[in-house]
């Protein structure tokens, strides 16, 4: 791993520890100094009000299994994992509607007309992707809700599969928030097994039998991953030259770190139009396409090239 990309990881880490330094502070602020008293079990008042701070979550940069830890303290494992989930989904739709207008006259035409095969899939087997990425707690959760409107999936299918999605992981923190006797290890083992028979085994069934039909999400996905590496070479390709002039000034484009080089197409063509000599590079990495190798080596690919 380049030293560039480990340095992006820290900051990555860094601005996360943050974010959720800062919704830490929000939850004592609301609840006094004292998360594990916020709510009271038996209000109806202290249900709403837990499920609109649940989602306005995203706006004070909370994760939502420290949303799920107070709602067990608070309402109990299964209620608190109701209202959690239930919040999580009407957050999902809070971020997806302003995501929804940004890609309505950009991305979506564009999709439509240069990547068919992905736009079919997020047309046809969006509600699969909303799931399989709800499942993994890594997935940046607020953040993929945004792109989920970008992108056009059905606001009521972001709705339903992402308050399924969740469960797992609000079922998890909603149990340790519960304060009972039972090791992390059991109570995770206890979620994949209610997971897995309540939402994951009917998914996979449904996707055999569909795959069977042609029409699953693997073929989907295999189809969009040829067409995007397709579309993100076929984009870079260098005008190669071998003869250049010692009359004209010789200028070296080169981007940065998971760039490609179609990011100065303008400027390469604006400088060859001035009467300069170009030269310019595929750095290659990620995908043959965006870069991600060390400066030692690049800065040797560049000297042979030269």
């Amino acid at each position: 791993m380049s030293r560039q990309f480990r340095i992006a990881i820290i900051i990555d880490a860094l601005l996360i520890i943050g974010l959720l330094s800062i919704g830490l502070v929000f939850w004592h602020v609301v609840c006094d100094e004292t998360v594990k008293t916020c709510f009271k079990r038996d209000s109806l008042g202290s249900m709403l009000g837990f499920l609109l701070l649940s989602t306005l979550r995203p706006l004070f940069f909370s994760p939502l299994g420290q949303v799920a830890y107070t709602a067990g303290d608070s309402f109990g494992l299964w209620l608190g994992t109701f209202l959690t989930a239930l919040g999580a989904a009407l957050s999902a739709l809070l971020l997806y509607f302003p995501g929804h207008l940004i890609g309505k006259k950009i991305v979506r035409p564009w999709l439509s007309s240069n990547l068919p095969s992905t736009w079919r899939l997020i047309r046809t087997q969006d509600y699969k992707l909303i799931f399989a990425l709800r499942w993994i707690p890594i997935i940046p959760f607020d953040f993929i809700s945004l792109l989920f409107g970008v992108a056009d999936f059905h606001a009521r299918r972001v709705f339903l599969f992402t308050f399924l999605g969740c469960i797992p992981e609000v079922y998890f923190f909603a149990s340790i928030g519960e304060g009972t006797s039972s090791s992390i290890v059991y109570n995770g083992l206890t979620t994949l097994s209610i997971a897995a028979c309540v939402t994951l085994v009917p998914l996979l069934l449904y996707e055999y039998i569909m795959r069977k039909k042609g029409s699953g999400l693997w073929i989907g996905v295999k189809k969009v991953y040829y067409e995007l590496l397709y579309e993100a070479r076929a984009n870079n390709d260098i005008k190669r030259t071998a003869i250049y002039s010692s009359d004209k000034i010789p200028v070296v484009l080169l981007y940065g770190f998971f760039s490609s080089r179609k990011t100065l197409a303008v400027m390469e063509n604006l400088l060859t139009r001035e009467g300069f000599d170009v030269m310019s590079f595929n750095l290659g990495g990620s995908l043959g396409v965006f870069f991600t190798r060390g400066i030692n080596e690049t800065a040797e690919f560049i000297d042979r090239k030269i």
